[in-house]
C-alpha cells in the first residue's frame, strides 16, 4: 500500500524576516500577498507617492499592462465629476508619473498631454508637455466629447 507523506505544517511566508502562514496555495502571507497584489512587490511598504529609484520604477510597472500599442493603468483611477478616468499613483496622476520616470522632469507651468487621447494609458511614447492652451486646442481638433457635448473648432 502507498504511504502519503507526512504533512510538515503550514507553508510559511517566502520572505526570510516574515513568519507567518501563507494565504491559499500563494508563497506569502495575507499582508505580503495584499502588497505583491497592490504594488507589484511584497516588500513595499511606503506610500507610493513617496517612493523613489528603482521601487517607484517597480511599483509602477507592476500596476501597468502593456499592449502592442497603449499601457493600461490597472491600478485606481479617479473619478469625479470633470475627471474622465485618470490613473492615480498615490496622490499623483500616473500619466505624469509615467513622463517622470521615462522622459525626465515636468518643467513648472507645464500639462502632460496624450496623443493617443485614452486617459489611462501611460505608455511614454504617447505622453508629450504641453501648456493648458496646448491641451483645449488639442482637445477642440480632435473633437474630444467632454461634459455635455462634443467640442469643435
Amino acid at each position: 500500500m502507498p504511504r502519503w507523506p507526512q504533512s510538515t505544517g503550514p507553508k510559511l511566508c517566502a520572505l526570510p524576516e516574515c513568519r507567518k502562514p501563507t494565504v491559499n496555495y500563494w508563497k506569502y502571507c495575507a499582508k505580503h500577498y495584499m502588497r505583491y497584489l497592490r504594488h507589484g512587490d511584497p516588500q513595499i511598504t511606503k506610500n507610493l507617492a513617496t517612493l523613489e529609484g528603482e521601487y517607484r520604477l517597480k511599483a509602477f510597472e507592476g500596476l501597468t499592462y502593456r499592449t502592442w500599442n497603449c499601457w493600461f493603468w490597472l491600478g485606481v483611477v479617479q473619478k469625479h465629476e470633470k475627471s474622465i478616468g485618470y490613473g492615480l499613483f498615490g496622490s499623483l496622476y500616473a500619466h505624469r508619473v509615467a513622463y517622470e520616470l521615462y522622459r525626465g522632469p515636468i518643467p513648472e507651468g507645464l500639462q502632460v498631454l496624450h496623443h493617443c487621447d485614452n486617459p489611462r494609458c501611460v505608455n511614454p511614447d504617447h505622453l508629450f508637455l504641453g501648456t493648458s492652451h496646448d491641451n483645449k486646442k488639442d482637445e477642440a481638433s480632435k473633437r474630444i466629447r467632454f461634459g455635455r457635448g462634443w467640442r469643435t473648432v
